[in-house]
């Protein structure tokens, strides 16, 4: 080998040793910076068995509690009803988002970060995280969480905020339970079709019997459960052509299109659909 294809070899060899080089020291920084990005908690979503938002308001729903049963949620405040597992799953990453920074800070600072009083406080199993108000830069929202103020990017604080009758489940018929039996108005039951859409019907608005819109009576239908437990509706037809299905005893509307209730109800209750 000549001496110019020696040096060659030299500069391709060092140069390969500067791109090693330069390609460990990034993935090095990149790697101890993401070791620095820790979660709020040491735990994870699946292993929240309570949840609780306390917003600092003066009604009945200032505080609204749920319990987890198995891969079960309820609510058990304001009411107790079945909850939506996938909207408090969504309230829950904020426990695995990356705090980006942490710092001490003196009352003054808190009060500035709307963190004295905080905006909201989340008890999640025996941690409390309370919630202010967002970095006008990043959009990172500051927390206080174990005595530290944390800057954490999250995207859950307007469904914090959110009614009530958001976070329950809109299922007619409880996810877990099994149909054994519809009963109509004129005393027919259902057949195996409407068996099968009423075990997954679900509402696409719920409301507050006592504050919803008056409706077309048209009588009340009865679900019996496998368990032995009975679930009645109150059912009604509004002007925009949706149907209120309303639990009276729990002062709930279920409120469904009509394009779903044509596969729940038989034709004689359906005019237009005939």
């Amino acid at each position: 080998m000549g001496l110019v294809s020696k040096r060659i070899l030299v500069n391709v060899l060092l140069l390969a040793l500067v791109i090693a080089l330069a390609v460990g020291a990034w993935w090095w920084k990149g790697h101890k910076n993401a070791a620095q990005l820790t979660s709020l908690v040491a735990f994870s979503v699946g292993d929240v068995k309570e949840l609780v938002i306390k917003r600092h308001q003066h009604d009945e729903q200032a505080e609204l509690a749920f319990v987890r049963q198995e891969d079960q949620w309820m609510m058990t405040k304001p009411k107790v009803f079945p909850a939506n597992k996938i909207r408090l799953r969504q309230v829950l990453t904020l426990i695995d988002e990356p705090v980006q920074a942490e710092y001490s800070a003196d009352s003054d600072q808190l009060s500035a970060y709307g963190l004295l009083p905080p905006v909201l406080s989340l008890k999640i199993n025996d941690q409390i995280i309370d919630l202010g108000k967002s970095n006008p830069v990043s959009g990172s929202r500051y927390v206080l969480h174990q005595g530290k103020v944390k800057l954490v990017n999250e995207t859950v604080f307007s469904e914090l905020q959110s009614d009530w009758l958001y976070f329950i489940a809109p299922q007619l018929i409880p996810s877990k339970s099994t149909l054994q039996q519809i009963t109509f108005p004129d005393g027919s039951m259902a057949n195996d079709a409407q068996m099968l859409a009423w075990q997954k019907a679900e509402a696409t608005r719920l409301e507050q019997t006592q504050s919803a819109q008056a409706t077309e009576a048209l009588g009340s239908i009865s679900a019996k459960l496998a368990d032995g437990n009975l679930i009645e509706w109150r059912l009604g037809k509004l002007p925009n052509n949706d149907w209120a299905f309303d639990q009276v005893e729990n002062g709930l509307r279920y409120r469904l299109p009509l394009d779903q209730v044509r596969s729940l109800l038989p034709k004689t209750l359906l005019p237009d659909a005939q």
